[in-house]
């Protein structure tokens, strides 16, 4: 009979097994191991977060108000600081309603509302309360926290194999328990990305740093040839040039993340290449068949 290690495992490395049955899985052998604070995080994914979130769920996107008579316009800032502040919001649903979001938006963004407090900060700063603002986050960014999930949930599994601790079908001994004490939710989180690396008393340097096989210096340059391409296009922001700028802001704040999701950046560049190679790419005339070549360069096919 395996175990409840072993099925972990098996879950977590099948995408067919629904990221809520996973965690719902992780948590009752949490509970047998009587480790505590794994426990408390399955449940608050399950459940959803009431208060402070994970990094993985912190998620940026690009401010815009919703109006009565003009539709959905772009929002610009009186300042870089305030447009820091407010294009980044946590993200705290239950797993199964991003579940329910994924599969029910049809477009490359999902729009996320403020808290109170926050929506009024942010109509003071735009001088007026007459619209609705949201921040539209792109979808992928969003999937990357069912990939951050299920990445957590398969290296604890594996932690726990590798201290011994197996257990017989549904149960744990002693041992087991003491074992499975020594590894902590804090750690697994950390780990579920890799640490960017940061340059320090240097000066001139070009710093080339490879996440999962994507080269931080190309994805710059990527992210600035799209940003430039979008400047000199004569288009009035239609929805295909939104959608890639939304990618390309995602993919802006993963350069600049301390601790960047390469899930969350292949997913991005695999959006932004398909967005190029339709309607977009039409609108970029020239400029098209470079960036998609560089973005399949960032993917490596």
């Amino acid at each position: 009979m395996a175990s409840l290690v072993e099925d972990l495992q098996r879950g977590a490395l099948d995408e067919r097994v629904s990221i809520t049955t996973l965690v719902r899985q992780a948590l009752v052998c949490a509970n047998k191991l009587g480790v505590s604070d794994f426990e408390s995080w399955a449940r608050s994914e399950l459940d959803g977060y009431e208060n402070s979130v994970p990094d993985y769920r912190k998620l940026s996107g690009h401010v815009r108000a919703q109006t009565q008579y003009h539709g959905v316009q772009n929002v610009r800032f009186r300042s870089h600081e305030m447009q820091e502040i407010v294009s980044q919001l946590p993200f705290g649903f239950p797993l199964g309603e991003i579940q329910q979001m994924l599969a029910q938006t049809t477009s490359n963004e999902i729009g996320m509302t403020y808290p109170p407090k926050a929506e009024q900060l942010l109509l003071r700063d735009m001088n007026t309360q007459d619209v609705k603002p949201i921040l539209a986050v792109p979808k992928s960014s969003v999937a990357g926290i069912l990939d951050a999930v299920r990445n957590i949930v398969l290296n604890w599994a594996l932690e726990l194999e590798k201290r011994g601790v197996n257990g017989v079908g549904m149960s744990f001994s002693d041992v087991d328990r003491k074992q499975a004490s020594t590894i902590h939710i804090g750690t697994l989180i950390q780990g579920n990305v890799q640490q960017a690396a940061i340059q320090q008393n240097t000066s001139g340097s070009v710093q080339s740093v490879l996440i999962s096989q994507v080269d931080l210096v190309a994805l710059r340059q990527f992210i600035t040839a799209v940003a430039d391409a979008v400047g000199t296009t004569n288009a009035t922001t239609p929805d295909a040039i939104r959608e890639l700028m939304a990618e390309i802001i995602a993919l802006r704040a993963q350069v600049e993340s301390p601790r960047p999701k390469p899930s969350v950046v292949k997913e991005c560049v695999k959006s932004a290449r398909e967005i190029l190679q339709g309607t977009a790419g039409e609108l970029l005339a020239q400029h098209a068949g470079t960036l998609i070549r560089m973005a399949t360069a960032l993917l490596g096919s």
